[in-house]
């Protein structure tokens, strides 16, 4: 569902239809974080954030898991 106050509606929905929020933040997180690897002087702000990040994306691979087992099972 998209909010009607996120911008051009219109055009959030044909993005939308392309690839869902999720979609498109797996692989923007994906990128960055093979992108930081080559990184050597992160802020502790920012590896924290990286910490937190990666955590976050095991977490979420972990729900796609236990997803696709239950629709298996079905």
């Amino acid at each position: 569902m998209i909010p009607p106050v996120s911008g051009d509606a219109g055009i959030e929905a044909q993005v939308f239809q392309l690839a869902s929020y999720g979609t498109q933040l797996g692989q923007i997180t994906d990128v960055l974080l093979d992108i930081v690897k080559e990184t050597e002087n992160l802020s502790p702000k920012a590896l924290e954030s990286l910490k937190e990040l990666q955590t976050l994306k095991t977490k979420i691979e972990v729900i796609k898991k236990r997803s696709a087992q239950a629709a298996k099972l079905e």
